[in-house]
């Protein structure tokens, strides 16, 4: 492993995952998170629940960020930032686990 690896869920290298204790719930086009361990809650937007949905899939990051552009308008070079810092946060709360390979 690379320095600064472990800290960029972004990285190719890392394959994303919901923690296994967080539940999601879709409300309308929008959502929330509950991290069963802290009872805490998290609202996303429409386009940070498809997100959620579909790193849930398997999708890297920038595989979501092409369905986006798919699902949605905006600018690609926009979308691809906003759904990396998306994912980071979502990382540094411990709501996605990075699993790294080798």
């Amino acid at each position: 492993m690379h320095a600064g690896e472990e800290s960029d869920p972004a990285n190719a290298a890392a394959r994303l995952r919901p923690h296994k204790d967080v539940v999601s719930q879709r409300l309308g086009e929008a959502g929330v998170l509950i991290d069963m361990r802290s009872g805490r809650m998290f609202e996303l937007n429409v386009t940070g629940i498809r997100i959620w949905e579909l790193v849930g899939e398997g999708c890297s990051p920038e595989d979501a960020a092409a369905r986006l552009l798919q699902e949605f308008a905006g600018d690609p070079l926009e979308l691809r930032a906003e759904v990396g810092a998306l994912v980071e946060e979502l990382v540094r709360e411990g709501l996605l686990d990075a699993e790294h390979r080798g």
